[in-house]
């Protein structure tokens, strides 16, 4: 397979510090057939005069600029970037981050053999106070089924970023996978309906993307209730998602739900908020994706998991009781609590 057309989409929005080492990244690139999408996403500083300085000096043609009419926020500067975006792949790249020069070339590698749905690459993260790399098992590992591909998303491998994989374009306007407006984690749905219709993957052991957390990011800033609530509202539209597209709830599907409701659960007993697990418990509660005795009954998930999940089949208030009793015998008792799942 020759080189395919890559559509690399950057939304940029107040990140007049960061953009240009953006910029500078991809310019870098030892892959040759690759076009860049600018999102201006309607910001209130100097980011895209930086970026058309850029485009200007450049003189590749391969730079073009997308301009929203107000400010629509990430998830939709991510949609208008993949309806504008030419090439047989898209990969998305956030403009505070950075690439490696050979991350277009490493994560087309795959595709020289098979056109796959997606590629994923490894990442590193940069706090400022430590570096954090991210990689697989196996210098290449590939998947042919979305259980396959759900399995490794469960286990925490295949991430729920959108930057940083190959996204073949058609497969993603085929499943209309776009993101969800005006939602904080929308990669959190998007990934899991991503995975949930792949037919194959591929995941390349190389650091290819560069994943800055500063700390006045969205990320980091950041109130316990929103970042609770957004999560909840999450939940509610890929269980939406499970009953209208899918049909059927996979054993590695229940998992990446009620492993991830459990783990924000237990997270806030452990750091002490109490208060706010009560105050949260009940809309988590109504949310299962399907009895935990029925999923034990058919054989997708085990006894363990039941007993976390059996506070489903109890009255609430008797729920509540009962998850946070689990929490401290059989995570914090047994020394368990830094897995919390």
């Amino acid at each position: 397979m020759n080189d395919a057309l890559i559509s690399v989409v950057v939304p940029v929005y107040n990140v007049e510090n960061y953009v240009l080492r953006c910029l500078e990244s991809i310019a870098s690139q030892d892959y040759e057939r690759f076009e860049v999408i600018f999102v201006d996403d309607c910001g209130n500083d100097h980011s895209m005069e930086i970026v058309e300085d850029f485009i200007r000096k450049d003189g590749t043609g391969r730079f073009r600029i997308v301009r929203h009419t107000v400010n629509s926020g990430l998830s939709e500067a991510r949609n208008t970037g993949l309806k504008a975006a030419r090439g047989e792949y898209v990969y998305f790249l956030d403009s505070d981050d950075y690439i490696s020069s050979d991350c277009l070339s490493s994560l087309s590698l795959p595709l020289k053999e098979k056109k796959y749905d997606v590629v994923i690459g490894g990442y590193v993260i940069e706090t400022g106070k430590e570096v954090l790399y991210r990689g697989f098992d196996a210098d290449l590992k590939t998947f042919e089924s979305s259980d396959e591909v759900m399995n490794s998303y469960r286990q925490g491998e295949c991430y729920v970023m959108a930057w940083n994989k190959l996204c073949n374009r058609d497969f993603l306007l085929k499943h209309n996978l776009f993101f969800e407006k005006g939602l904080l984690h929308e990669d959190v749905v998007w990934s899991f309906k991503l995975y949930s219709y792949l037919g194959s993957a591929s995941l390349v052991n190389r650091y290819t993307y560069y994943y800055q957390i500063r700390e006045n990011s969205i990320m980091t800033g950041i109130d316990i209730d929103r970042d609770i609530s957004t999560y909840i509202k999450a939940f509610s539209i890929i269980n939406q998602f499970i009953e209208n597209e899918i049909g059927v709830v996979t054993s590695h599907a229940y998992e990446v739900i009620e492993g991830k409701k459990s783990f924000i659960l237990y997270s806030l007993l452990d750091r002490g908020m109490s208060a706010t697990y009560h105050k949260f418990y009940g809309a988590f509660h109504k949310i299962k994706v399907m009895s935990p005795f029925r999923a034990f009954k058919d054989g997708k998930i085990s006894f363990s998991h039941f007993m976390r999940d059996l506070n489903y089949l109890l009255p609430m208030r008797l729920g509540r009781l009962y998850k946070r009793m689990f929490y401290f015998i059989f995570y914090k008792m047994t020394g368990l609590n830094s897995r919390l799942r």
